[in-house]
């Protein structure tokens, strides 16, 4: 998972990169990040709180 998130974090930073693009890349972002945090809640851990990524 952090290589797919490293990976698509580093595309944002491609000066080609429409909004589409960008959007695109952002909700991959945001689904690999509540993935995560859903793996943390169901392994009993304390509540994590995890910000949306602006670029």
């Amino acid at each position: 998972m952090h290589a797919r998130l490293l990976e698509h974090a580093s595309l944002l930073w491609v000066p080609e990169t429409t909004d589409a693009i960008r959007t695109a890349h952002e909700s991959v972002i945001g689904q690999i990040l509540t993935m995560n945090l859903l793996r943390i809640q169901a392994s009993g851990a304390t509540t994590v709180s995890v910000g949306r990524i602006l670029c």
